[in-house]
């Protein structure tokens, strides 16, 4: 059996299909600030990483023809692979096929290009059109929304793959068809001198290529993206043909006035050197090439699993966020991180559907320096696909989103959970000290609930017949709680608790779905560990249904709130939004030095600048078929209307996936 390592090239962490074949690789290990684990890495062994700036990609090709033994090389880009679901091979008859004029040369003169597959004759991709060329029947490439889907539509399965790879000896993208030549293609976007440099030394290094060089850059086809897979004898020759024009080019040419990405002029000319030395071997007929289409995945996030970042020696903390959430959940994070203790290691995970990739880097920066914290993000968008879960009022379905820890971070024993909308006073550490032995959850008894139990009939009647606790006077409340994860394992699923979530309007919504589903193993916290903050209207103060229980939980909460740990905005009122509410002056003082405080600020103010770059922040571009225009989309508002997973999001995404 053949063996066949295609190197998928990444520069941050993200999700490869598991696939024998398929191997991650760091491109520019040697100047990123931290190394991607799971991964290869370019800069190990003889190597050029530190040159990934100018050479992209090329690093990695580099790497592989010096340190990699295998019988095939290919390499993919972590966001774009080919598509093995279908393929077109090139066979020659008496000639060879001039690459992009879709016609064959030959000793017979010139004769239409032909593709096979099988028994049928048929004219492949391309049909002739009056100009003389060939047009497209199939688009070079497809789109999808995540690689972390089932790929069975584009063959990305081992014994596929294999079986296309090994009948080749080259295997690449189909031919793009472009309204002018490559040589003018690449003129439009850089530096024509450059091209001419590079084609200078080509042809005076090996003057055999002249021929090929002029063929590929006068066509109008043009080969893409720098993927491919083939077989070492070619492989090899093409690293020994392609660098040394490189280094020949780098030698010559002075890039003291180039912009970051015009730096990139290395990794921009070898994607057209590969079309001349692709043209170069189709002269051959004893060589066997093959074109495919290939995939862009819009969704590459590794967020399935998230494995444990310092061991089992840590505190665990999980929360949740949407984008607009993130700036209040920084502030949380912010007082969690000055209240920590530097003896302990702090693994915090943040669930989300879509916190941009800014804000992230922003929440995830403000522990630079920290190397006993590590904050993390971790999509939960596939859990939600085809589930509509109800939400109401304030509540947003982030809320949910606790329920699949029990699937993401299968390797945890137990997380502390804290709503985004608090913030600590004292080091979280002592609280997930606590030990829970076979309880399922530590949480805050809730005195909202249990004193409206007392006085409302219609609470009481819904509390003893539709939610069905046992022992009222032992409700919890969920903005703060150790879960005991082994234990929950046990006796619940992730999907259980969804099922349970959709089978009745509950009040509470996932609230009420723990308590009712965890009753019986709820070990009771100081109430110092979640103070629920005063709030006022019609009349009415939180304080006056908290006092309705039973006087010596009513206490409890008193002596709580003089020294709290934890205090929670619970409800409607927040503090940016009352900012003279109960404890407010506790988050602002956080805010004051989180990352977000202009944010949080500019954000209340009515039309004001910052909207319109949150609004950007969110934008997402969708090119209409067949056209070539695209639209601009606002994903937050589309989010609100259509929440991730719910039926009307795929049916909207059923109807407009024709024209988007």
């Amino acid at each position: 059996m053949n063996k066949i390592k295609i190197l998928v090239s990444a520069h941050k962490d993200v999700y490869v299909p598991e696939n024998i074949l398929l191997q991650p690789i760091q491109a520019g290990a040697a100047l990123a600030e931290k190394r991607l684990p799971g991964m290869l890495h370019d800069d190990e062994g003889q190597q050029i990483s530190g040159k990934n700036k100018a050479y992209c990609e090329l690093t990695v090709q580099y790497w592989a023809w010096k340190n990699l033994e295998a019988d095939y090389y290919g390499f993919f880009h972590y966001r774009r692979y080919l598509d093995f679901s279908k393929e077109y091979p090139l066979r020659t008859q008496k000639g060879y096929r001039i690459a992009g004029s879709g016609r064959y040369a030959g000793r017979e003169g010139l004769t239409e290009c032909r593709r096979y597959s099988g028994r049928r004759h048929l004219t492949g991709h391309r049909r002739l059109t009056g100009d003389g060329y060939f047009k497209s029947r199939v688009a070079p490439y497809k789109e999808a929304d995540s690689i972390r889907k089932d790929l069975s539509a584009y063959g990305l399965d081992e014994s596929n793959m294999r079986r296309i790879i090994e009948k080749y000896d080259v295997v690449t993208v189909l031919g793009e068809r472009m309204n002018v030549t490559v040589y003018q293609q690449y003129c439009q976007f850089h530096s024509g001198e450059d091209l001419d440099g590079a084609i200078r030394i080509l042809k005076e290094k090996y003057p055999r290529y002249a021929e090929a060089c002029d063929l590929y850059m006068n066509s109008k086809y043009i080969y893409f993206c720098n993927m491919y897979v083939m077989k070492r004898k070619y492989f090899y020759a093409y690293m020994e043909w392609l660098f040394p024009i490189l280094e020949e080019f780098e030698k010559e040419k002075d890039f003291s006035g180039y912009s970051e990405r015009e730096l990139r002029v290395i990794g921009f000319l070898a994607e057209r050197l590969f079309g001349v030395y692709y043209t170069q071997l189709k002269r051959k007929q004893e060589v066997k090439c093959c074109e495919l289409g290939y995939v862009i995945f819009h969704d590459t996030q590794p967020g399935q699993i998230v494995h444990p970042y310092f061991g089992k020696d840590s505190v665990n903390l999980v929360s949740a966020s949407n984008h607009s959430f993130a700036p209040y959940l920084g502030v949380m994070l912010q007082s969690v991180m000055e209240r920590a203790d530097s003896g302990k290691k702090y693994d915090i995970v943040i669930l989300h559907t879509d916190i941009s990739q800014e804000y992230q880097k922003i929440l995830a920066k403000a522990a630079e320096g920290k190397p006993h914290i590590q904050i993390r993000f971790c999509d939960v968008s596939d859990a939600l696909a085809g589930i509509d879960l109800p939400v109401r009022h304030h509540i947003s379905v982030e809320t949910y989103f606790r329920y699949f820890i029990l699937n993401f971070m299968p390797e945890y024993e137990k997380v502390l959970w804290l709503d985004a909308d608090l913030v600590v006073l004292q080091d979280v550490g002592e609280l997930y000290r606590t030990q829970m032995h076979h309880y399922c959850v530590a949480a805050v008894l809730d005195l909202d609930l249990i004193g409206t139990y007392r006085t409302d009939q219609q609470v009481k009647k819904y509390i003893d017949r539709k939610l069905g606790i046992r022992d009222p006077y032992y409700y919890f409340q969920a903005g703060v709680m150790l879960l005991n994860l082994t234990q929950i394992r046990k006796r619940y699923m992730a999907e259980d608790l969804v099922r349970m979530s959709m089978k009745y309007p509950w009040h509470m919504l996932d609230q009420d779905v723990l308590n009712r589903a965890l009753q019986g193993s709820c070990m009771e916290l100081d109430q110092k560990w979640n103070v629920v903050m005063d709030w006022q209207y019609g009349g009415r103060r939180r304080t006056d249904l908290l006092k309705n229980a039973p006087y010596e939980l009513w206490s409890r909460y008193l002596s709580a709130r003089e020294a709290p740990a934890v205090i929670h905005y619970a409800g409607g009122w927040k503090p940016w939004t009352m900012p003279d509410c109960d404890f407010a002056q506790f988050f602002w003082d956080y805010a004051r030095r989180s990352p977000f405080y202009e944010v949080i600020l500019y954000s209340r103010i009515p039309d004001a600048g910052f909207r319109l770059s949150a609004k950007a922040d969110s934008m997402r571009s969708f090119r209409l078929k067949p056209t070539r225009l695209s639209v601009a989309v606002d994903m937050r508002k589309v989010n609100r209307i259509l929440p991730p997973g719910s039926l009307r999001r795929r049916i909207v995404r059923t109807v407009c996936g024709k024209f988007l």
